[in-house]
């Protein structure tokens, strides 16, 4: 399945679910993909469509590993700053990331 398509499947299903957090960070993917995809506007003048750019699959793994680790960093600063529940809960979705980082190579087949 490709991982786009799994995204929006878990989505769906973390919606039924109720799962706040999961939903949260699925869209946080998402949109971070299609931002990475986005093209600059002003490269295209005149044109009044201009298709998105194409990702390769080491794009779209690095950026769910980024999610990741930018996750773990602010449970860093949560943990040092003595708000270790909010840590607890940025780390246990930096691990959801990585598991969908790690998945990664496997939806594409």
């Amino acid at each position: 399945m490709p991982f786009r398509k799994l995204l929006r499947h878990d989505l769906t299903a973390a919606r039924r679910a109720g799962d706040a957090e999961l939903v949260s960070l699925i869209r946080t993917l998402i949109a971070a993909i299609d931002n990475a995809e986005a093209v600059d506007v002003d490269d295209f003048e005149g044109l009044s469509e201009v298709a998105r750019r194409h990702l390769s699959d080491a794009d779209i793994s690095k950026i769910v590993v980024n999610e990741g680790n930018e996750l773990r960093h602010a449970a860093d600063e949560y943990e040092r700053r003595g708000n270790s529940e909010e840590a607890r809960r940025l780390r246990a979705l930096s691990e959801v990331a990585d598991r969908y980082a790690q998945g990664f190579g496997e939806s594409r087949a």
